[in-house]
């Protein structure tokens, strides 16, 4: 994704990642008779490849956001043999699964914690997959989303 001087003037970042998003699940264990919550193995290695792809986009002398954050990101997942033509993605995982594992990805590269983030315009759609993210400070009168 190329940078257009108004995005820049605002202050927003805008990251593009061809991968398959990948949604965050919690898969549970039992270890000696008590429950336990762990990170599949297929979510920590898309935190790693999120997190390898994003170094090189990020401008020089970066400083990880601490403010209020606006966030509009597009997943795109491979479209269905069943429904062609469909264009929105309607089918399971659901879109805020895939916004918690971009987040948890995403803390501590690009910004202190997801919590900042305030204001979220996300859509999940059929097409070649991948991610595309715009984030920057939330300032008062602005209207930008991917």
């Amino acid at each position: 994704m190329k940078y257009n001087d108004e995005m820049i003037k605002k202050g927003v970042l805008l990251l593009s990642y061809d991968v398959e998003p990948v949604h965050k699940k919690l898969d549970v264990r039992v270890v000696n008779g008590f429950a336990m919550k762990y990170t599949t193995t297929k979510v920590k290695k898309f935190y790693k490849d999120i997190q390898e792809l994003t170094q090189p986009q990020l401008p020089e002398n970066f400083k990880l956001f601490d403010c209020d954050l606006r966030a509009s990101v597009v997943f795109t997942r491979p479209r269905l043999k069943s429904d062609p033509l469909r264009y929105y993605a309607h089918t399971v995982p659901d879109l805020d699964n895939y916004l918690k594992a971009l987040w948890d990805a995403l803390k501590g590269v690009v910004f202190t914690d997801d919590c900042r983030i305030v204001d979220v315009h996300a859509s999940k759609v059929h097409g070649t997959p991948g991610i595309h993210l715009g984030i920057g400070e939330l300032r008062e009168g602005d209207t930008w989303h991917l």
